[in-house]
């Protein structure tokens, strides 16, 4: 893709507001800009063109404000042949001197599959989660009302996909995902929203192998959650849990760990591992067995 060159009246309207450019290279084409004001906190800025794909999405994300909608509060100022997406700076996830501790790792992971679920709920695919494409409100900084404090938010739509039937597909779009995880079935035979699962349960695993790069054992993540990931990341896509009972595991396996938190602080390792996966296994059995008899 080309670099972005951005026109006269994109800068206008961010000089405007008594805004200044940071010098930093935020993408490799120069669609996104970070900018700052005395006083006032420092903004991400993306450039859209009009009737690109990612402008709709991220149009149909905002219009639906919910509790389960992770997408960064933005304002899109109109521009000629584009429209800016303005919205606050949060913080990465992942990345150097980022240590996650396990209360943040179990925040990432819910909030992550509430996002995606809310996404596929509107028949969006994002096709490509990924830590880079997640980012944190800092409990300790300042924002908008609108931000939630601490709550982690879902960016970078520029390869997600409508997948309702009604929406016409757009000409520059290509058949194979895209995004950064490489699934095992294959990029030209993913799916879109199985593909998603798949990166969800990645993302979960990159940020579990930061933790446990921590060197930690307050922060060692318990041998459940890595099973977890694998059952997202699942070779044969037909094994994988859609997002909303992944969503529906979670919820569970988040009450389990909070309750034997104090089995690994106490216990030798073997034994509390021993003890959590088990017991994770164990509540798995109970949840698909009322499931099947539900059925």
């Amino acid at each position: 893709m080309e670099r972005h060159e951005w026109t006269a009246d994109e800068l206008g309207h961010l000089q405007a507001r008594g805004l200044e450019h940071y010098p930093l290279d935020l993408d490799r084409i120069n669609r996104v800009q970070l900018w700052y004001g005395e006083g006032t906190p420092d903004v991400v800025v993306k450039s859209l063109d009009r009737g690109a794909t990612e402008l709709a999405i991220l149009q149909t994300l905002l219009a639906h404000p919910a509790r389960g909608n992770r997408t960064i509060p933005t304002e899109l100022l109109p521009c000629e042949k584009t429209y800016l997406a303005v919205m606050p700076a949060l913080n990465r996830t992942v990345g150097f001197g980022i240590w996650p501790n396990f209360e943040r790792i179990v925040r990432f992971s819910h909030d992550l599959l509430q996002g995606v679920s809310f996404m596929h709920s509107l028949e969006i695919a994002h096709c490509d989660i990924h830590p880079n494409n997640v980012v944190q409100a800092d409990p300790e900084e300042q924002y908008a009302a609108t931000i939630e404090s601490g709550r982690m938010y879902i960016i970078d739509f520029g390869i997600s996909r409508f997948m309702s039937p009604k929406m016409p597909l757009p000409a520059d779009r290509v058949p194979h995902m895209q995004g950064h995880y490489d699934p095992p079935e294959g990029r030209d035979a993913a799916e879109p929203y199985s593909y998603d699962v798949y990166c969800v349960g990645a993302a979960i695993r990159t940020v579990c192998w930061d933790t446990t790069n921590n060197h930690s054992r307050a922060n060692r993540v318990a041998p459940s959650l890595w099973a977890f990931a694998r059952a997202l990341t699942a070779a044969d896509p037909a094994r994988r849990p859609s997002v909303r009972h992944a969503r529906a595991m979670f919820a569970i396996l988040r009450r389990w760990l909070m309750l034997t938190r104090w089995v690994h602080w106490l216990l030798p390792i073997p034994q509390a591992d021993r003890i959590d996966l088990c017991g994770w296994y164990f509540l798995c059995r109970l949840v698909l067995s009322a499931v099947r008899r539900r059925g």
